[in-house]
């Protein structure tokens, strides 16, 4: 019997041309991790940034996100290399 994901995950415009632009063992390991956040989005290997804000470490990439528990949305606001510095989640 498989679960049904609790969370919708939406991806902003800029994420998705990023995630485009990869190889494909990047993507795939990415991909796997996004889809993850469907079903638990405060997985125990994210960090809590603060104000609804996560970030989750995948590969040679970090995914920067946001939880809405009232409307059980996931979004995915950016997707950077570790090391690479983020000013706002803008």
């Amino acid at each position: 019997m498989t679960q049904s994901p609790i969370y919708e995950v939406r991806v902003l415009h800029e994420v998705r041309a990023i995630l485009k632009n990869l190889d494909d063992d990047t993507f795939d390991h990415l991909a796997r991790n996004i889809d993850s956040l469907a079903f638990a989005p405060r997985r125990e290997d994210a960090e809590e940034l603060g104000e609804g804000f996560w970030l989750l470490r995948s590969g040679r990439s970090c995914i920067l996100y946001s939880v809405d528990d009232g409307r059980l949305v996931v979004v995915l606001v950016k997707v950077i290399r570790p090391g690479e510095v983020f000013d706002s989640f803008n």
